[in-house]
């Protein structure tokens, strides 16, 4: 794995000494690696630590988690992306990953271990039924990129986890992936599974992934409104007891007819949309050199 540069990424609010030991596995394990350590605040001592170590350490000071990745990784260029946390993951397990990744020619390879929570099964499930892959750890924070993988994402922040967003853009778009089985300690990130957010979160990707099928249903209900009003007109046109005027038939068709009409134009105009936009993406996806 000389011939290609290899980054380990990983952040943390503090480090004191005995966290600072738990990179000598990965030096010893990745000794071509440049390890890039992102930290909210460090002693004078840890600094020195790690610098004879020969990690680069770096400091953020915002609390969003999504901004702080894609800092990393518009700050850091190589050939493989290893984002691990060493204080809580095995170094000899994050090599073999990078291995999976080289000589699979895959662009991404997500850790997944064997206890899932209640949000990464409600977002599995999710995956499985939008894009038909079974993603078993959607939300693991222990991954291996390509280089074409972490250039060319560049999802804003929409309120999801950015593991997800992750996860999504590569089934969005059929990149190359492994599910590499691991153990680690470390507590994942996490969304509960029966948050407001999480119902928010899954209703607004069903809808981009599939705004054909969605506004479809809303226009086939629409018509079908239509249809029964106007078999409620025609009946109230032969009942004599209740009287109807043609004006309150002409607005009760006209409004269910518009309602069907704008929706189907909406579904259509999104399909587009969400089609050009994967499209792009893809493009771009492509202009970056694979391994």
């Amino acid at each position: 794995m000389p011939s290609y540069s290899i980054a380990l990424l990983t952040h943390a609010e503090s480090v004191n000494l005995a966290d600072v030991e738990r990179f000598d596995a990965f030096r010893r394990t990745l000794p071509f690696a440049s390890i890039y350590l992102y930290v909210h605040e460090v002693t004078d001592e840890v600094r020195s630590a790690l610098q004879k170590r020969d990690i680069t350490l770096r400091f953020y000071t915002t609390a969003n988690r999504f901004q702080l990745l894609r800092r990393m990784f518009t700050e850091v260029d190589a050939d493989v992306f290893a984002l691990a946390d060493p204080i809580s993951v095995s170094a000899a397990e994050t090599g073999s990953m990078i291995h999976q990744l080289v000589e699979g020619r895959k662009d991404m390879v997500i850790a997944s271990g064997i206890a899932v929570s209640d949000a990464e099964e409600g977002y599995r499930q999710m995956c499985h039924a939008l894009y038909g892959q079974n993603i078993r750890n959607p939300l693991s924070t222990w991954r291996v990129f390509s280089r074409r993988f972490v250039k060319s994402f560049a999802a804003f922040e929409r309120g999801f986890p950015i593991e997800l967003e992750w996860t999504i853009h590569a089934l969005e778009l059929d990149i190359p992936l492994h599910q590499f089985d691991a153990e680690w300690d470390g507590q994942r990130y996490n969304t509960p599974a029966k948050s407001t957010r999480y119902s928010l979160n899954r209703f607004i990707l069903n809808l981009q992934a599939r705004p054909l099928k969605w506004f479809g249903a809303l226009t086939g209900a629409c018509l079908l409104g239509f249809l029964g009003y106007m078999l409620l007109t025609i009946g109230a046109f032969f009942d004599y007891d209740v009287p109807l005027t043609l004006t309150d038939a002409a607005i009760g068709g006209g409004i269910c007819a518009v309602l069907t009409f704008l929706s189907a134009l909406s579904g259509l105009a999104l399909h587009s949309i969400s089609h050009q936009r994967r499209e792009l993406k893809r493009l771009h996806f492509q202009q970056h050199s694979t391994l």
